[in-house]
């Protein structure tokens, strides 16, 4: 994901921006309702790897 938002900051187009993006979105979510992570951990990753912020959404 990392590599993908390095691309898409720099104006280059990744053709699997969207499915990085909603897969990761979904493994935490996933995860944060079996309860394998906190919610703080799950926000954490959304700010860091998804740049969600809390409250916005």
């Amino acid at each position: 994901m990392k590599r993908a938002w390095e691309a898409e900051d720099n104006g280059a187009n990744d053709l699997h921006f969207d499915a990085y993006y909603c897969e990761l979105q979904a493994d935490i979510n996933s995860a944060e309702v079996e309860g394998e992570i906190s919610s703080e951990q799950a926000w954490y990753l959304r700010e860091t790897y998804l740049r969600i912020q809390r409250g916005v959404i």
